[in-house]
């Protein structure tokens, strides 16, 4: 039966004594605000290139007409929500720095080959998932009241946020970005296991598996594969841990520093509230679920960010393009090895 699929995590806040859970029910509707330490930490990074925000409404099928009193028209705006919204999807595309060891393997999965395809919202060719369509929505019902995956079987597909991801107090809430995009990351898995034909609810306690696996045993863009002879190689929330961890323990060079210690405090707290180590018997096929925690993030190490980016791939190899938009950059000519010249796709994106 297809169904709502939802994730929710409370607002965590450090205290003297440890982690604090704050339910939803504290926050408001969505209201104007400035954006936290952490999104303005990450903003400053790209600085408002307005060719970012067009690409994400693109890949992201933000419609105007749903977006318009959101900042649609103000993709610079930090009040707004449409500016917390690309801001997220940029920390997906830059968050961690895969295969590069820093503070210990490399990290989970690609940044870009993997977390970014999983959450972009066009129909994945059969290897991701089918379009669906980013909206927002003031408020969500019930306790899932940060974002939800909904199949519709004679429209699209959608995932909707709430305002609590956009607007708050703090730099560690709910609302911060590393939150915001683990969010997209963790709903764009409900849409994969949609296509699976997996049965993509959490468990009555909202608690999933995990399937470890080492660090080293994917490879870049494999992640919608099949591994360990069967497709359920990873749940929802799995999927979202991993994201967070590879943010916190293998950031990107320009990943900021509090960006970074933001993933591993929901790292923790998903890891040891929604996560089970779990096992699959080959007999029947069956998940049983063991006990927690199943992951624990490192700390993020302030000498632990790279010098220099990793080199861009060689030049003979690229994907062909005629026209910026056929890229998650831009076309540019490159010249081969035997001295002739093809428009390529930038691996390097908008800058």
């Amino acid at each position: 039966m297809k169904t709502v699929r939802s994730a929710s995590v409370g607002l965590v806040l450090l205290t003297m004594g440890g982690i604090l859970m704050i339910p939803h029910a504290a926050f408001a509707d969505c209201t104007p605000m400035a954006m936290t330490l952490t999104d303005s930490a990450v903003f400053a990074v790209h600085g408002c290139d307005v060719r970012f925000p067009q690409w994400n409404a693109k890949e992201f099928n933000i419609e105007e007409e749903e977006w318009r009193t959101r900042g649609y028209h103000a993709a610079c705006n930090t009040t707004l929500e449409y500016a917390k919204h690309w801001n997220a999807v940029y920390l997906i595309w830059r968050g961690n720095m895969f295969g590069r060891p820093t503070f210990g393997p490399q990290a989970f999965h690609d940044p870009e080959r993997d977390y970014l395809e999983a959450a972009r919202a066009l129909d994945r060719g059969g290897r991701w998932h089918d379009k669906f369509e980013h909206r927002m929505k003031d408020v969500l019902p019930g306790r899932d009241a940060e974002s939800r995956f909904t199949y519709r079987p004679f429209a699209v597909n959608l995932v909707t946020s709430a305002c609590v991801l956009y607007s708050g107090v703090g730099s560690y809430g709910v609302h911060s970005v590393t939150n915001r995009a683990a969010n997209f990351v963790h709903e764009s898995w409900h849409a994969w296991q949609d296509i699976n034909g997996i049965n993509a609810r959490h468990n009555t306690k909202g608690v999933d598996g995990y399937f470890y696996h080492p660090k080293a045993q994917y490879s870049g863009g494999d992640l919608w594969q099949e591994k360990n002879g069967h497709r359920n190689s990873h749940s929802v929330f799995q999927v979202q841990v991993e994201f967070l961890c590879d943010t916190a323990d293998n950031p990107g060079p320009f990943t900021p520093f509090v960006a970074r210690v933001s993933a591993q405090i929901y790292a923790t707290s998903l890891a040891t509230s929604r996560l089970l180590s779990a096992t699959r018997t080959p007999e029947d096929g069956l998940v049983r679920l063991g006990t927690g925690p199943a992951y624990t993030c490192g700390s993020p190490d302030l000498l632990g960010e790279p010098v220099t980016p990793p080199p861009p791939p060689p030049a003979s190899t690229c994907n062909s393009c005629t026209i910026d938009v056929e890229c998650i950059g831009f076309c540019r000519d490159r010249r081969l090895e035997d001295g002739g010249l093809i428009r390529c796709c930038d691996d390097e994106g908008p800058r």
